[in-house]
């Protein structure tokens, strides 16, 4: 199963955070998460901490990081939108073409 996370602010990275957690050692479970900002994915690729938010919380080997939505999405299971409210109607509209069919869309 794969689990993307679009969004790794502090939402988004609590929820990636506490995914990693439950399935650690899983692997069968792939988690991905993305972020349109570049400084904070590279940060999260080479510490596994965030750049501003729960800096003593270290994510687990078992996610991956990317700036691109659609490489984040494509093949997910379950894809959870972890953005701000003003930026949900154009992530949709980026994302939708990559969406698998019956895949669940969570908005939080």
């Amino acid at each position: 199963m794969k689990i993307s996370v679009v969004g790794s602010g502090m939402f988004g990275f609590a929820l990636t955070y506490n995914i990693s957690r439950k399935y650690e050692g899983n692997n069968k479970i792939c988690i991905t998460t993305c972020d349109s900002n570049v400084e904070l994915i590279k940060h999260l690729q080479k510490k596994r901490t965030h750049l501003y938010h729960f800096k003593n919380k270290k994510l687990n080997k078992n996610i991956f990081f990317t700036v691109d939505k659609n490489q984040s999405i494509k093949d997910s299971d379950i894809v959870v939108i972890a953005v701000p409210s003003q930026a949900i109607r154009n992530t949709i509209k980026e994302i939708k073409n990559s969406l698998k069919d019956n895949v669940i869309i969570i908005n939080i």
